[in-house]
């Protein structure tokens, strides 16, 4: 026997089944499944749904509950998907892609105003960004930037970005992701000129380096684990803020070598220059998208210019 709603014949009343399921399954459901399915933790993903760990924890419940299965393993460290889990999240992560393209088609199509969620530091963003934006905005006046000024490395596989900018090995090969290539900067090991030679008389080299909770990113492993005994002096997250602490006098910083021009710092010691490569990562589900495809194209046109041109700390 056909259901008049089901291209195929129901069995053992299976038809049915499904149908009341489809009438208890929200996306809203959906939506705390993958916050938690990519965050691992209820900490982190209440964190990103704004929401209470307690609401996430219940929604989650409630969907294994409706869909009679568990979607998770508790473990100590967080959470991981069952094979039940793992196919449930390749089909949720395909109807959260396919309803992101509609909306951004239709509102592209609509001329109304867009969202793109831009990553990069503070630094790319105050040397090569500013004018960028300034340009995208005359452009194309519908468009509304939010930028998020971090060195975290925002996971554009798990979407906490539409586009993110950053000093970078070649970015890992993915379907999920876009990768262009900006330009290459020079770093360099740097310090006032007038206090080059005593830093480097002393046993344990002071340095302006990053903070703690950033280890994993290049600049904190640099200083911590290739220039020998270090003793920090100056925690900060910031490459402008740095130095300006190096031209105070407070250590030896790892610095852009455009950052030295017109300005009391020489390089440190005999240090070879660091090349490292500026990146733009693009999610693949959006990247030809008019309002994102826009974005890229004029960043990538504004950054490759300022980096030819060279580029200052001023």
């Amino acid at each position: 026997m056909r259901c008049g709603r089901c291209p195929a014949p129901s069995a053992n009343n299976g038809c049915t089944i499904m149908h009341g399921l489809r009438k208890r399954l929200k996306w809203d459901d959906l939506r705390y499944f993958l916050a938690l399915a990519e965050s691992s933790t209820v900490t982190a993903a209440s964190k990103r749904l704004d929401v209470s760990h307690v609401t996430v924890s219940r929604r989650i419940e409630h969907l294994e509950t409706t869909l009679s299965c568990r979607l998770f393993d508790r473990q100590e460290h967080g959470y991981r998907l069952t094979e039940r889990g793992r196919s449930l999240y390749e089909q949720a992560q395909a109807m959260r892609e396919a309803a992101d393209e509609l909306f951004h088609a239709l509102e592209d199509d609509t001329q109304g105003r867009h969202t793109v969620r831009i990553s990069a530091t503070h630094s790319i963003v105050h040397q090569l960004l500013v004018d960028a934006l300034r340009d995208v905005h005359e452009r194309y006046p519908h468009l509304h930037l939010d930028m998020d000024i971090s060195l975290r490395n925002v996971c554009i596989d798990k979407r906490e970005s539409d586009i993110a900018i950053r000093f970078d090995d070649e970015p890992a090969e993915s379907h999920r992701r876009v990768c262009r290539r900006l330009g290459d900067v020079d770093f360099v090991l740097c310090c006032h000129q007038d206090h080059r030679e005593r830093f480097m008389a002393m046993e344990s080299t002071p340095v302006i380096t990053l903070s703690p909770t950033l280890r994993e990113v290049f600049d904190y492993r640099y200083m911590h684990e290739c220039m020998g005994r270090v003793e920090p002096r100056l925690s900060v997250d910031s490459l402008i803020v740095q130095r300006d602490a190096a031209i105070a006098g407070y250590g030896v910083a790892l610095l852009p070598r455009p950052f030295l021009e017109d300005s009391p710092l020489v390089l440190y010691s005999d240090h070879v220059p660091l090349r490292r490569t500026l990146w733009m990562v693009v999610r693949a589900d959006i990247a030809q998208l008019g309002p994102v495809r826009h974005v890229m194209d004029e960043l990538e046109r504004c950054i490759q210019m300022r980096l030819s041109e060279g580029y200052t700390a001023a």
